[in-house]
């Protein structure tokens, strides 16, 4: 494999002697003879590392390295410095500003080839590293997947073939007790695949905030949270049934959506509220509104979640506590829920109560009239 250099050094006959070494060593090598060059460079090739020199006409080391780390492209390539001092405030500076290595001039042959056979060392090791985890993310995803949409097709087969060779000897109740058992296993394959397609819209660009502009309607909070409390009663596998109260003042409080995905992403937190609510207990739903904003507040009584739950239940496929709670669904509900507000031009926030449950905010421009 051919190893690309980037060579960044004012000095000529240095930058020529360096270069000159990496080459017999089989190397690529660039040159750039200030740091402005050097950035040039990086725009239409991506070298495997970058030698650098700090003090340097038109842009310095620094500078080229602050650049190189905020672009996302970039972020992860082994950066070098070569200077001709040592001290321990000026190092650290360059570390901080996430230099991988320095080396002090004048360096010898050994030293200069060491130090990118350590940094090329290291960066195959982290690239192993994110493909073992991204080998056991796919496979972890795949069982997720199959468990997901074979677990209501087998129960509906079953049910189906349970009432194929014995519907003469079923009583009503148990045709009910089948057909409740049929419905259950649908209603579940619907939430799935109404899941898919909402995020393979939303990641492809099929619907934007653009869209939401051009093609959305006017309608009145208040619809919206009717028809996501009836769709998040569908979409609950646990305490579907369970108490929702709502304030009694509504104000009026118009917004322009797309109807399916708004009332879409709030059934999935009216379901996550119910499902994670002990039995017994309510979920309470509150509307407000200001000059500019309208506010959806849904508070349960459920186990609430810390920073770092809050962080990982953001994420698509993941999933906290799947088997303790005896979780159904991939993981999809609250990222697509904060994803379709998002596009909304609004905010979903979620806070920990003071009686430890969940209270989760939708922050949604108010259409003024």
């Amino acid at each position: 494999m051919t190893i690309h250099i980037l060579l960044v050094e004012d000095e000529d006959n240095l930058r020529a002697e360096v270069a000159e070494m990496l080459r017999l060593e089989d190397f690529v090598v660039t040159e750039a003879s200030d740091g402005q060059e050097a950035l040039t460079i990086l725009q239409e090739t991506r070298p495997d590392i970058v030698l650098c020199d700090v003090a340097m006409p038109n842009m310095d080391g620094y500078h080229v390295l602050e650049h190189i780390r905020k672009d996302g492209a970039l972020l992860q390539l082994p950066f070098i410095f070569l200077t001709a001092r040592a001290d321990r405030q000026f190092v650290r500076h360059g570390m901080n500003l996430g230099a991988d290595d320095y080396l002090t001039k004048p360096f010898s042959r050994k030293e200069l080839l060491s130090a990118i056979d350590a940094r090329l060392a290291r960066v195959t090791t982290i690239s192993e590293q994110a493909d073992q985890k991204l080998d056991q993310t796919k496979k972890q995803l795949t069982r997720m997947v199959a468990h997901e949409l074979r677990t209501p097709l087998v129960s509906m087969t079953m049910v189906q073939d349970v009432i194929s060779n014995k519907l003469d000897d079923l009583s009503p109740t148990d045709l009910r007790d089948l057909f409740d058992m049929m419905q259950s296993g649908n209603k579940r394959m619907r939430h799935l695949v109404e899941q898919m397609v909402f995020y393979t819209q939303l990641n492809t660009g099929v619907i934007d905030t653009n869209t939401v502009e051009t093609q959305g309607r006017l309608l009145e909070l208040d619809f919206v949270i009717n028809e996501a409390i009836q769709m998040g009663r569908s979409f609950a596998y646990r305490h579907a049934d369970g108490t929702i109260r709502r304030a009694h003042k509504k104000p009026y409080a118009p917004i322009k959506c797309l109807m399916k995905p708004l009332s879409f992403a709030l059934a999935e937190l009216v379901a996550n509220a119910l499902i994670y609510s002990p039995q017994g207990s309510q979920v309470m739903i509150q509307e407000t509104v200001d000059d500019v904003w309208v506010y959806l507040h849904i508070v349960d009584s459920g186990p609430g979640l810390t920073t770092n739950r809050l962080r990982k239940a953001s994420v698509p496929f993941e999933q906290i506590d799947r088997e303790k709670q005896e979780q159904q669904g991939m993981g999809l509900g609250l990222p697509l829920a904060i994803k379709i507000v998002e596009i909304h031009n609004g905010e979903l926030t979620i806070k920990e109560t003071a009686s430890h449950g969940t209270k989760v905010t939708v922050k949604l421009p108010l259409v003024v009239m």
